[in-house]
């Protein structure tokens, strides 16, 4: 497998540009699909997608705001991405809120951000009348009165139907700070990340660079991660093709059935929840064995390169909408194995590498050129290098380009600790490998040191004690110059299988891999939790209170 040439897209500065360029390039193609109560199914064109910010953003600037620092709130929905685009591309800094949030930590993040104006969904109406008793316009998504999202479009289209032009004519500074993006870590404090049109563009144009955007897709991370944002909306409207939008991931199935994707951004958990439900769905309906068959009997058909996966294997094919070719991937590790296996059925999967500070993606993996063991190759919109390589080349992966924020959102402590000679410290560990493949093993925070001098990355532990099959999480801590570990285990596994001795089995297959690892590698006790472990918003596993 050989790297191939960038694919050719133009340069774009700002988010306001990438708007006109996807008017003139797709103009009346639909844009977004997304779902209206009883309306049913709705669909916005690029050129109304334009109408519609314009008109919000010039609602906004007779509302008073310009320069101030706006909140948005709410599931995934098109009032959502109007928000958003409508207050960058009017000079003033969009301020995304995690739903998932608790109303003390959203009025902490609102108090912190500054924030003078908020727009929110129905659903967080009583939190909202809650938290910002003193904003200047708090404007409901779907409120009838003279502050609700259809009246403020209303209000915007006469001022721009009787010649207000103030909105169209703002000329965006694309280095000045257009976003405030609340980290959502493992451990510690969120910090707010400033970034500007110029760092989120030059992500987004780097990406479509490296990667073949087609197809329909379906928008289903959530709006104020910056992957979903970057990846799936500003490559998106690069590219040119619909977005339907996932107001609810319970849903996503029902979606996919629905709107039949062809490609899909996700982090690991959808993956991972994907491809248990294709095997144990299977194993109900008695078609496991005849599944195992297919894929040997495919994968020497694909090594005389004929391709039959999409007919083999269409009846799991079509539980995914039929006509999903390619999952791009981030936000946690990937297990390989979950990658190769989806390949095995036709479904190509690309992992890649990114965080907040980096708007965010620093590394992915491409149409054709992959390896599923790696994050990818690195972005051309930005340099990575190894921090003081141990022997086997890993060291603190560090990064400097144009997607790089501009800081922390008035925190000049954390902000100079952040970065080193220009460039920053992202604090996971890895290495570059044969091919400019970036590979991540850990997070140097979570770097367990021995008292013999060995550091061990507990994510490489928690990798290789993954291959248990009925093992679906698990966390590797040091204690006392020893290594242990927790994990949530499936017990449908037990059932199927008719094992009793869930403790006996567990240490058997342990005490079989550690056999096959170094001393100071192996583990030495397991706790088996009962429910699965705590996650960020994001669905990271919070660390800080494991083993305590």
């Amino acid at each position: 497998m050989k790297n191939y040439p960038d694919y050719e897209v133009p340069v774009l500065d700002s988010m306001k540009e990438l708007v006109d360029y996807a008017v003139r390039e797709y103009n009346s193609a639909a844009a977004f699909m997304f779902r209206d109560g009883n309306a049913g199914i709705l669909s916005k064109s690029y050129q109304e997608f334009k109408e519609d910010i314009e008109a919000l953003g010039t609602a906004f600037y007779l509302r008073g705001l310009r320069g101030a620092h706006i909140a948005v709130l709410g599931e995934n929905s098109y009032p959502w991405l109007v928000t958003y685009f409508a207050v960058v591309n009017g000079g003033n800094v969009i301020v995304p809120v995690d739903k998932d949030l608790s109303e003390a930590e959203m009025a902490e993040v609102l108090e912190r951000s500054h924030c003078s104006a908020i727009v929110y969904s129905p659903k967080y109406s009583e939190t909202v009348l809650n938290l910002c008793p003193g904003f200047g316009l708090c404007v409901d998504m779907g409120g009838t009165d003279k502050n609700g999202f259809d009246a403020l479009l209303q209000e915007g289209r006469q001022a721009i139907g009787s010649g207000d032009t103030s909105f169209e004519e703002h000329e965006v500074d694309i280095h000045k700070m257009a976003a405030i993006v609340y980290t959502s870590g493992t451990t510690g404090k969120s910090k707010g990340v400033m970034l500007s049109h110029a760092n989120l563009m030059a992500d987004a144009v780097a990406a479509r660079k490296k990667i073949k955007l087609t197809g329909r897709s379906l928008l289903v991370l959530p709006l104020h991660h910056t992957f979903g944002f970057t990846a799936n909306v500003l490559c998106g409207l690069f590219a040119g093709y619909t977005i339907f939008i996932n107001d609810n991931l319970k849903y996503v199935l029902k979606d996919m059935q629905e709107f039949k994707p062809v490609n899909l951004f996700v982090v690991p958990m959808i993956l991972e929840s994907m491809y248990h439900k294709v095997w144990t769905g299977a194993k109900k309906s008695g078609k496991d064995k005849k599944l195992k068959a297919g894929i040997k009997a495919s994968n020497a058909l694909m090594r005389l390169r004929i391709d039959l996966r999409r007919k083999l294997f269409s009846e799991v094919l079509n539980a995914l909408g039929g006509e999903l070719e390619f999952c791009i991937c981030g936000g946690a590790f990937l297990d390989e194995k979950i990658a190769a296996g989806f390949r095995e059925l036709g479904v190509h999967i690309m992992n890649g590498y990114g965080v907040t500070e980096c708007a965010p993606i620093v590394a992915e993996n491409r149409n054709d050129y992959y390896d599923d063991k790696s994050v990818g190759v690195v972005l051309p919109c930005n340099e990575v290098r190894i921090d003081r390589p141990d022997e086997t080349g890993e060291g603190e992966i560090l990064v400097r380009g144009a997607n790089i924020m501009l800081g922390y959102f008035e925190d000049d402590i954390e902000t100079k600790k952040a970065f080193e000679d220009g460039w920053y410290k992202t604090g996971d560990l890895g290495r570059l490998g044969d091919g400019g493949f970036l590979y991540v093993t850990g997070r140097l925070k979570n770097l367990v040191i021995l008292s013999n001098g060995k550091n061990i990355s507990p994510e490489e532990i928690e990798e290789v004690f993954r291959r248990i099959p009925y093992v679906k999480e698990i966390v590797a801590y040091g204690e006392n110059d020893r290594i242990l570990a927790e994990v949530f285990l499936d017990h449908d596994y037990f059932v199927q299988h008719a094992v009793t001795d869930i403790r006996g089995t567990l240490e058997s297959d342990v005490d079989a891999i550690n056999k096959t690892l170094p001393l100071y590698k192996q583990i030495s006790g397991v706790t088996i939790r009962e429910t699965d472990f705590e996650r960020t918003t994001t669905k990271k596993i919070k660390r800080e209170h494991i083993g305590a």
